[in-house]
């Protein structure tokens, strides 16, 4: 379960990173500092949602 965590999470930085660039390229006129929020806010729900998941099949209730 470790490992199938920490691989999702490479893939998902690298598909983000990837997505950034072509939006930059499409729209010049995102500021840097509404990059950062964008993808703060994507990958912080991505991990939270993530960790939830792993939390719940590694701690059945």
């Amino acid at each position: 379960m470790e490992k199938w965590y920490s691989r999702e999470e490479n893939y998902t930085f690298r598909g983000k990173t990837d997505l950034d660039l072509s939006a930059l390229n499409e729209k010049p006129t995102l500021s840097l500092e509404e990059m950062k929020s964008s993808i703060f806010h994507s990958s912080s729900f991505f991990f939270n949602s993530q960790f939830l998941l792993w939390k719940s099949l590694k701690d059945p209730q």
